[in-house]
């Protein structure tokens, strides 16, 4: 699943091979994972449905992002536009619970939840948000401004100057620099 910078919703069955297909609706941002994608629009109303695309349609659910993330173990983790960090048990139907901190992203994975604050650092918990806090992780040049938490072995990471990173979980701070550039990175 994909978003263009006109909020246009595309998906492509794995293994994809470039043939993606446009879906009725317009989003910001988006996160698939085993059964659902979610979304979140220009407002910040969020969305989900089958991550095969079946059903009727994108169901509203309440509250308000910037910014979710479906591949949580368990969870759907997300940021509002004050940085304010929320979650949700699965399923989620909106039964949102504050976590302290602030993070700009978020991105949940099988044990842990990641995120990068507004300054570009990083830090993780356990995905359920259990735990004393937050644990920083140390930077990667440059910082982060996106970070994956998704995929298997590694967290993923492109910081400000679109510089592709990955670390070996469970990462303490080794990042690997990875050839090309991106904007932002997921994992599934």
């Amino acid at each position: 699943w994909g978003v263009n910078n006109n909020d246009e919703i595309y998906k492509c069955q794995k293994p994809c091979s470039g043939d993606w297909l446009q879906v009725p609706g317009g989003l910001k941002q988006i996160s698939g994972e085993r059964s659902e994608v979610w979304g979140v629009n220009s407002a910040g109303t969020i969305y989900k449905r089958p991550v095969d695309g079946s059903g009727s349609g994108w169901t509203e659910v309440p509250g308000g992002l910037k910014h979710v993330s479906a591949s949580g173990n368990g969870y759907v983790w997300g940021v509002n536009n004050n940085d304010e960090i929320y979650k949700c048990q699965k399923p989620c139907s909106g039964n949102w619970i504050p976590v302290l901190g602030g993070l700009k992203q978020i991105s949940g994975g099988r044990s842990e939840v990641w995120g990068v604050n507004s300054a570009g650092i990083i830090v993780k918990r356990p995905v359920d948000g259990s735990g004393t806090g937050w644990t920083e992780i140390p930077e990667v040049p440059g910082g982060l401004k996106h970070v994956s938490a998704s995929g298997k072995g590694y967290v993923w990471g492109v910081n400000s100057n679109d510089v592709i990173y990955k670390c070996q979980k469970p990462c303490s701070g080794d990042w690997l620099q990875v050839p090309g550039g991106l904007k932002q990175i997921s994992g599934s």
